[in-house]
């Protein structure tokens, strides 16, 4: 089944959750070939360029190596309020919509039952229409009530849980009040983060770090949760944490000059001014990924200041905003090699650990 090229647009400030993890599950579980690519139009004012990074990367890209892609999808952030996308000369709008259109065009389940077909026009009435909070909640509890896992028909996993899992998980962790809600969260996880040898072998990294921890007498906690691909898929499951919460940016200059920033979650990050603050030969721009896996041994989303552990070489010169070694902080976190997990240390023992490896702190204000 080969689609017509498709062409979604959205606000920024209204990311279609679901998109990425649609395309991903459907490539895993129906061999579906996409060719995904994102664009920012012109009435958009973006003057972060580390969240214009992010926009930009915010679907999953795939090598098609020749192969004709079963869907072509151009997403395209302008100022609008609703997703729509063109269908037919017909403009469709709500990203449930476009989910549901793709799910049976391409097969990836074997029918949408009828049960489903109301709910996900509950799940478009809540979340495009009213945007209520509240009202989601209500919706999942009694759609949770009497099954065991999943909330699609037949209580196994469909278009209506990953609709809806999609954005519970973009909703921070604390507004979820329901055990069973929580539960329901984690069950559709679970189904959509299978293991594999990679994600083991990323688990076999992490253990060799908490281990170099205790050789070296640092005191780390950590706290297991879903793959994350952003911060702001991150931040639900660490409302609790006392602590210097960071984001990590792998860079290169322009004479290949490698550099890893670390600031805090929620700050803006200018590379042209840090760029010249540092005096970085033509500026600063993000590295490849190829790049990153040979210096830190780290793919992209699992980009973490503990990485420096693996840059044996010390081809990379590390940054750090002002702000989380200042001392206003006691605890510093960081994923450990794995963005299924986010572990803390002492703010000295941080310091400790990045001489340790070998490199210097250079304190960047941002």
């Amino acid at each position: 089944m080969q689609l017509d090229k498709i062409i979604v647009k959205c606000s920024p400030s209204r990311l279609p959750y679901s998109l990425p993890i649609f395309l991903e599950f459907a490539n895993r579980t129906k061999n579906i070939v996409f060719d995904s690519s994102v664009h920012i139009h012109s009435d958009v004012r973006l003057n972060d360029s580390a969240l214009r990074e992010k926009l930009l990367d915010f679907l999953p890209t795939q090598s098609v190596n020749g192969t004709k892609p079963n869907v072509t999808l151009t997403l395209i952030y302008t100022n609008t309020k609703y997703l729509s996308f063109q269908l037919n000369n017909h403009k469709i709008e709500g990203e449930v919509n476009l989910v549901k259109y793709l799910a049976t065009k391409l097969k990836v389940w074997d029918e949408i039952h009828p049960v489903d077909e109301a709910r996900l026009d509950d799940i478009y009435n809540v979340l495009i229409c009213d945007d209520n909070l509240k009202t989601f909640q209500s919706v999942l509890q009694e759609w949770i009530e009497g099954t065991k896992k999943f909330i699609s028909y037949q209580d196994k996993f469909g278009v209506t849980d990953l609709l809806a899992y999609s954005h519970a998980i973009s909703i921070p962790k604390n507004k979820w009040s329901d055990p069973v809600i929580l539960e329901w969260i984690k069950n559709c996880s679970t189904h959509l983060s299978p293991e594999s040898k990679e994600e083991q072998n990323s688990g076999d990294e992490k253990q060799k770090l908490f281990d170099y921890f205790n050789q070296h007498q640092i005191e780390f906690d950590s706290i297991d949760h879903p793959e994350v691909f952003t911060v702001e898929a991150m931040m639900p499951y660490l409302q609790n944490i006392i602590g210097a919460i960071s984001k990590n940016l792998f860079l290169k200059d322009k004479k290949g000059n490698l550099y890893l920033l670390s600031a805090l979650h929620d700050k803006a990050v200018n590379l042209t001014d840090i760029g010249k603050k540092i005096k970085a030969p033509g500026g600063l721009r993000f590295a490849s990924e190829d790049i990153l896996f040979e210096a830190l041994g780290v793919k992209q989303g699992h980009v973490t200041a503990y990485s420096l552990i693996n840059d044996k070489e010390k081809k990379v010169k590390f940054l750090v905003d002002d702000d989380i070694i200042n001392g206003q902080f006691e605890r510093v976190y960081f994923h450990p090699l794995i963005n299924t997990a986010t572990t803390g240390i002492s703010l000295d023992d941080f310091k400790r650990f990045v001489t340790l490896t070998g490199h210097e702190i250079t304190s960047v204000v941002l």
